[in-house]
């Protein structure tokens, strides 16, 4: 392929604010840190910052991203979802096949014995 072709079929990632605020709701519920011990873990003189992002309104700062990544112990990466992304929720009972879950190990983080997240490319 040559370089105008992959340019041509290239999608340019963007970082979702909705899907980001939602995702990092899911986290603080999924290690159970409410909004106030987020709070006061980012010296965060108000709430109203964290519903923000929450609701998609705005995102953390390079700063508090860093910290939320490691209060969770994920790659500060992984605390953003883009537009060519989903996050998804998936029982591990589902994913029980050997094969299947080799074929498909990049795309997962495993964050309890219960649950997985996906990360997974649209129209995938």
């Amino acid at each position: 392929m040559s370089d105008m072709n992959k340019r041509e079929t290239f999608e340019y990632p963007l970082i979702d604010n909705k899907k980001t605020g939602a995702w990092l709701r899911i986290l603080c519920k999924h290690y159970g840190y409410s909004v106030k011990d987020i709070q006061d873990y980012l010296h965060i003189s108000s709430n109203q910052a964290i519903y923000e992002w929450f609701n998609g309104h705005t995102l953390p700062s390079v700063n508090n991203l860093l910290a939320l990544s490691n209060l969770f112990g994920i790659p500060m990466n992984q605390l953003l979802v883009d537009n060519v992304h989903e996050v998804v929720y998936r029982a591990k009972d589902e994913y029980r096949m050997t094969s299947m879950r080799n074929r498909c190990m990049k795309y997962y983080m495993y964050l309890s014995d219960d649950s997985v997240i996906r990360m997974e490319k649209h129209g995938a």
